[in-house]
């Protein structure tokens, strides 16, 4: 069993009033200014974001801060997601209960709302993962059972990756996908490669990790095709499959991470869908989770890991 390098939370509090606290701790993920020295988390039922700083030598890190509440009409109510531009300076923070995205400055500012509740393109329903690059914002769209690419600076839609139409009906459970693998079912997460060219989908509904070309965006082209280039996953505890995933990221040497959080573990991948490794197990002891809900791959191959039932950060 892998025990983490360090730890925050482990008390579920009031989610509110306590520096740091972490009351179901959702998305996190690490800035890309000040040297990758900021992480970022959700507190999901905290309605906040809190931010860490590392500590001098690399030893851990500590509370800094949390980022300023939207106007009062903006109330943030259940952050779920987090991402960032570095050549915008900004956050974007997925709000699951408002069906909108908050954007902050690098200072932790808010400055505007993308979005509002909606099945038409462009509209979100209960948004959880989020993934962002310079211009383009991707957005596990959950309860409209799609991925959605939105322009980061304004949120007018963009794209679909996948398929545009929820399925309404479950993948068969088999070893390989279905015709129908680029429809998707309750989408909770997505990681975007370090070169901008793939889309790791979490495909929570169907139990399976889905990889997507979106290379097309970048170079002029909108259109993304609707079927995945890797899928991989199935229903189950054995090694390799999956229980109600919640989280995915994707390391720069195109590595997949899964928080595989029914089977209280992680999992982590290779680029084609291989497993390497797997590690976790229902508990509260070091190494073990209660029902970890995302993953993060920081810029010196740290792993984090949010644990909502357990109201913890781990880093491994």
């Amino acid at each position: 069993m892998a025990a983490p390098r360090w730890k925050w939370g482990g008390s579920k509090g009031s989610g509110h009033g306590v520096a740091g606290e972490l009351y179901r701790p959702a998305g996190l993920s690490v800035a890309p200014w000040q040297g990758g020295s900021e992480l970022y988390v959700a507190a999901s039922d905290g309605g906040r974001v809190s931010v860490f700083a590392r500590r001098s030598g690399g030893n851990g890190w500590k509370y800094l801060r949390t980022l300023s509440a939207p106007p009062a009409k903006e109330r943030m109510l259940c952050p779920i997601g987090v991402a960032f531009s570095e050549a915008r300076a900004e956050v974007y923070v997925t709000d699951k209960w408002r069906h909108c995205i908050h954007v902050y400055d690098s200072e932790g500012n808010w400055i505007r709302r993308l979005c509002k509740s909606g099945r038409s393109p462009g509209y979100l329903s209960s948004p959880e993962g989020i993934a962002a690059c310079d211009a383009y914002i991707f957005v596990a769209d959950t309860g409209n059972d799609r991925v959605q690419v939105i322009n980061a600076e304004d949120g007018s839609f963009v794209a679909f990756v996948g398929s545009d139409l929820s399925s309404f009906k479950r993948e068969r459970d088999t070893a390989e996908p279905s015709p129908g693998a680029g429809y998707l079912m309750q989408p909770t997460d997505v990681a975007l490669s370090t070169d901008h060219s793939k889309l790791v989908v979490c495909d929570s509904g169907h139990n399976r990790i889905k990889l997507f070309d979106v290379s097309g965006l970048h170079s002029g082209d909108h259109g993304i095709p609707s079927r995945p280039t890797c899928v991989f996953g199935s229903l189950g505890s054995q090694r390799g499959q999956l229980r109600s995933a919640r989280g995915v990221a994707i390391d720069r040497m195109g590595f997949v991470v899964v928080a595989d959080s029914g089977n209280a573990r992680v999992q982590i991948f290779r680029p084609n869908g291989t497993l390497v490794r797997m590690f976790g197990g229902k508990g509260k002891e070091p190494g073990q989770f209660g029902y970890p809900t995302a993953v993060h791959v920081g810029p010196l191959f740290e792993l984090f890991v949010s644990d909502a039932t357990n109201h913890n950060v781990s880093v491994f």
